[in-house]
């Protein structure tokens, strides 16, 4: 019964369980029982224990749950009624803290999160960027005056913070102060951080495809773009990928500026992401396509208002029509599960609500809750979670927490395994949110 709850009981007094379950109880030469199990119903599936000696009896008690150690025969029964309690459990899907995003300009949402080596959760809410510790209480906030304000942070590899300013880009460092804000990019419009290179460059758009360096300056600028175009994202050889969705194409760069190819194959109104052979799965309002990586289409698939897809060995997974789909690489359908609103906007100025991937092969959702699903699509558990306006995709920490933003809210909740190691498996590819 333990293994099945899926718990990990935290025994004082320096007992120390041992798995699996087995029956009957381990014995050891001395004689001494030690076991810990279930009363509640068939109570012969329990588990061994090592114990330190114990001086006394003592015992525990709380709703639901009598707690029993002795010297001689030193054992635990509990009583369970309807569930465990009482226990360190696992405590997955459960909510660990939240915080709270003040906003002077009201609740626009928060950006999907991203993490720092230390841990550390950048975000923004309305037109400020946040830094949260670990625990949930903030590190910092910052913003500018009137329209100086900071918005969508991504991470470079030196930890720089890196967040849109309006018609600007702006660097902080970790502590929330201003490195540099680059020279005026284009109209004046919030201009978010797009791809992220080792080398630090950083690739913006506004009404034109911009190159910032390291230290702030313009490397180069391609006009003929808009801010209101999804940011440039790159691919794992280091092209370039840019969608313009008046013109309805998708056009490749090389890291110098100079065009590489354009495909008119599908319209990408939002973000695209890209697999470890380069297919680039490319989404517009109406469909989902994958495209080779020169520019050719592969296969076209219609949805309504398909998010970002994210991408494992086994297939890519996405939002649309208030169901998560799964694809396999040639386009077939594998299935689809329910998850309820993804976003009353899915195009809305924080991005597209986008999936994530565990490194267990759990997928993540936020929907109208938070979602755990198996790879085959079956539903592993749920969070249910006050009804909002704007939800951010997932992020996921080192040590298997869940980030979402809901409305002026972020959320930290208890999930399984890190980010998958794959080629997409959040929205901005890592982390970081280098792309």
């Amino acid at each position: 019964m333990c293994q099945s709850l899926g718990l990990t009981p935290r025994f004082p007094l320096g007992l120390t369980p041992r798995f699996p379950c087995k029956s009957p109880p381990q014995t050891d030469p001395e004689g001494t029982r030690r076991r810990w199990g279930s009363q509640s119903g068939a109570g012969d599936n329990v588990c061994g224990f090592t114990a330190q000696p114990v001086p006394e009896t003592l015992r525990f008690r709380r709703k639901n749950v009598r707690l029993i150690l002795s010297s001689r025969g030193a054992w635990a029964a509990i009583f369970l009624p309807w569930f465990v309690s009482g226990l360190r459990a696992n405590d997955v899907g459960s909510i660990l803290w939240t915080f709270q995003a003040s906003s002077p300009t009201g609740v626009y949402g928060l950006s999907a999160p991203a993490i720092g080596d230390d841990g550390t959760i950048y975000f923004s809410s309305g037109l400020v960027t946040y830094a949260v510790h670990p625990t949930g209480t903030q590190k910092w906030a910052t913003t500018g005056n009137g329209t100086d304000s900071l918005v969508r942070p991504a991470l470079g590899p030196d930890e720089t913070i890196y967040v849109g300013g309006y018609g600007f880009l702006v660097a902080l460092d970790s502590n929330g102060a201003r490195k540099w804000s680059s020279p005026q990019l284009g109209v004046p419009a919030f201009c978010p951080p797009g791809a992220i290179t080792l080398s630090n460059t950083i690739y913006v758009l506004d009404n034109a495809l911009t190159a910032v360096n390291s230290d702030g300056s313009v490397e180069w600028e391609i006009e003929g773009f808009q801010y209101i175009d999804p940011p440039p994202i790159i691919t794992q050889a280091g092209t370039l990928l840019v969608s313009n969705t008046s013109r309805s194409h998708i056009f490749a760069f090389s890291s110098a500026g100079a065009e590489l190819w354009r495909s008119s194959e599908v319209s990408s109104c939002a973000p695209a992401a890209v697999d470890s052979d380069g297919t680039i799965y490319a989404t517009s309002e109406h469909a989902i396509a994958a495209v080779t990586s020169t520019g050719s289409r592969k296969w076209l698939r219609t949805f309504s208002n398909p998010s970002r897809p994210v991408i494992d060995s086994e297939g890519i997974y996405f939002l649309a029509e208030e169901n998560l789909h799964a694809l396999d690489k040639s386009g077939g359908e594998k299935w689809q599960a329910p998850i309820g609103t993804a976003s009353s906007n899915p195009y809305n100025w924080q991005g597209p609500v986008t999936p994530a991937l565990g490194s267990d092969g759990t997928i993540y959702v936020n929907g109208d809750k938070l979602y755990a699903f198996n790879a085959n699509g079956s539903q592993k558990w749920h969070v249910s979670l006050p009804s909002v306006e704007y939800r951010s995709s997932p992020a996921i920490s080192e040590d298997g927490i869940i980030y979402i933003g809901r409305d002026d809210k972020l959320f930290a909740i208890k999930g399984t395994g890190t980010l998958a190691p794959s080629a997409w498996p959040k929205d901005r590819r890592d982390s970081k949110n280098s792309n």
